[in-house]
């Protein structure tokens, strides 16, 4: 009877201490799951403008509100890259009270508060640039989109030759 308990209490050491050095992993649904598309949408966006200033013609107030957007926009990036940089579900799950709801409400919160402050700051040069300026704007944004859309495809063709030529062996 000892024999077993000791064995069992020996098990249960070693279980816990190999346990102990696997790095705890979050569970799936504690993810952040951001949304990919919007957000390259949206940096897109900024990139587009901090690239064709030139090319929408700004005057001097309008260089210098546009300079002060970009520079926030840059800073909240950011702020937000080392935020990601932190495990905070791990530091959640070491305290005494955890509540995973809790935290799933916090994250709900922070990407709502994210979006307000982009689409704020796309409402803002939205009122700094002019009619004409705004549409030259769109058409750049839509000819890097289509750029874009033609590197893809080539790459993709690209890629599916090498496959194609990887299969079928050329006897020459």
């Amino acid at each position: 009877m000892i024999k077993k308990f000791m064995l069992l209490t020996v098990l249960a050491v070693f279980s816990l201490v190999s346990l102990a050095k696997i790095p705890m992993r979050q569970p799936e649904m504690m993810k952040v799951k951001p949304n990919p598309k919007g957000a390259m949408k949206t940096l897109m966006f900024f990139k587009a403008v901090k690239d064709s200033r030139e090319k929408l013609n700004l005057t001097e107030k309008q260089n210098v509100r546009l300079d002060k957007i970009l520079r926030d926009v840059e800073a909240y990036t950011r702020k937000l890259k080392e935020e990601r940089k932190k495990d905070n579900f791990a530091d959640q799950f070491v305290k005494d009270s955890f509540d995973p709801f809790k935290i799933e409400r916090e994250k709900q919160r922070k990407q709502e508060e994210i979006k307000n402050f982009y689409l704020s700051k796309i409402k803002a040069i939205h009122d700094l640039l002019t009619k004409e300026q705004r549409q030259t704007l769109v058409n750049i944004i839509k000819e890097k989109v289509q750029n874009m859309r033609k590197l893809k495809k080539v790459k993709e063709m690209q890629e599916w030759r090498e496959k194609r030529m990887k299969k079928v062996p050329r006897n020459y």
